[in-house]
């Protein structure tokens, strides 16, 4: 289940607006830097071809499972590399810590995630050898939906295994089922639209063989009732649509957490060996992320996505007031105030990537409408509605290249 983790409930409440919907309005003031929630998951995934090209990580939280070392050599393909400051990697002794289904193999942080996930789903979802048949079929699945899904990945089928798995061992269906159902508040045309935006049209006749493959495996192995309208022809595009409206990416990164580090490193504090040293470390880590950028390129981090409860009621504003962090370097998402928050004012965070969020109004509704299919008329659009409907400069310059 959705886990909130840090929150008093007097803080902030849920309300419904005609236009926006779901919406959390705060009922106190917030001060910039502050924490105003955290919540676990009601289920997560790493995403499939992440795990296919190794990035470890914990296959409950998204913990990365390499030590910064291993992490640099493997982005790099070089052996050779040393990391220095090596006080600075949390993960260093990580090889140590690893905790292994005894069954399958799969690898966890620490024994409470692989307990969590054996109640939660594993104990079904577990490819052990004992049922081979049930095995490929999941492994089918997982194939058919990486073929369906290439790279930039946003979303996994394996967050619908789980919550079939989740089913087959809930205690009480139809309060997951309610949680669910929380999610899917949206009018079926914009449904419709999100799934051709999650799955592109060329992929029409695989799409039809995942949800087969599914309606099969819980014919012959799950059983669950309840699920079956999912996986029907409509509810099936619903379920894609509900995960591509409501999830929220997760990343992870031991490089990134080392990086962090290094930043409070205590130096000497002559001011000739604090440049120095300073200078080093920053050059070095430079270094290695342009040999990452060569090598790997922009995909670095431990990547998956989740369904988070409150997360998913937060809405857009090209100004917003809050942002989402993993404070952890796990699935654990905060909600923290980027400027004032005053009371009864809605908590908004910005659904755009960093580099799209000073283009023009007329380019960041452009955005928002393909991607989110909502035109913004947030303060910050609102205020610059007198701006010709021009793109921004960048985007002109990336579309003549794409040309």
């Amino acid at each position: 289940m959705s886990t909130i983790i840090s929150i008093n409930e007097s803080d902030f409440i849920i309300a419904n607006d005609e236009i926006k919907g779901r919406q959390i309005i705060s009922k106190r003031i917030y001060q910039c830097g502050e924490l105003i929630f955290q919540e676990q998951p009601l289920v997560l995934a790493q995403f499939e071809w992440n795990k296919l090209y190794k990035y470890s990580t914990c296959e409950y939280c998204l913990y990365p499972l390499e030590s910064c070392e291993q992490n640099v050599r493997r982005l790099c393909q070089d052996s050779s590399i040393i990391i220095p400051h090596s006080e600075c990697d949390p993960n260093r002794n990580i090889d140590q810590q690893i905790v292994r289904c005894p069954k399958c193999n799969e690898m966890y942080c620490s024994t409470i995630c692989y307990q969590q996930a054996m109640n939660n789903y594993h104990l079904t979802l577990c490819q052990s050898n004992e049922n081979s048949k049930k095995d490929q079929l999941i492994r089918h699945i997982i194939d058919l939906w990486r073929n369906v899904h290439p790279p930039p990945e946003t979303t996994s089928i394996s967050l619908v295994l789980k919550l079939m798995a989740m089913l087959k061992q809930s205690n009480n269906r139809v309060l997951l089922l309610q949680e669910l159902q929380k999610f899917s508040q949206s009018v079926q045309s914009d449904n419709q639209q999100f799934y051709h935006k999650l799955l592109r049209k060329e992929f029409e006749s695989q799409v039809e063989q995942l949800r087969y493959a599914l309606e099969q495996f819980n014919e012959q192995y799950m059983e669950i009732v309840e699920f079956k309208w999912f996986l029907t022809l409509n509810g099936f595009r619903q379920l894609l649509a509900l995960l591509g409206r409501n999830q929220q990416g997760i990343g992870t990164s031991s490089l990134a957490i080392w990086v962090k580090n290094c930043e409070t490193l205590s130096i000497p504090q002559e001011a000739a060996a604090v440049a120095a040293a300073s200078s080093d470390i920053s050059q070095f880590i430079d270094a290695i992320y342009t040999k990452i950028d060569d090598v790997s390129g922009e995909f670095i981090d431990c990547e998956g996505s989740g369904l988070f409860k409150l997360q998913s009621c937060l809405n857009h504003s090209c100004d917003a007031n809050a942002e989402i962090q993993y404070q952890h370097n796990n699935s654990t998402l905060s909600v923290v105030a980027t400027r004032l928050i005053s009371n009864n004012e809605e908590i908004t965070i910005n659904y755009l990537s960093e580099c799209d969020r000073n283009r023009s109004r007329h380019s960041r509704q452009k955005l928002l409408q393909e991607n989110y299919l909502f035109l913004c008329q947030c303060n910050r659009c609102i205020s610059e509605s007198s701006e010709p409907d021009e793109t921004s400069e960048e985007e002109s310059e990336n579309d003549m290249d794409e040309d």
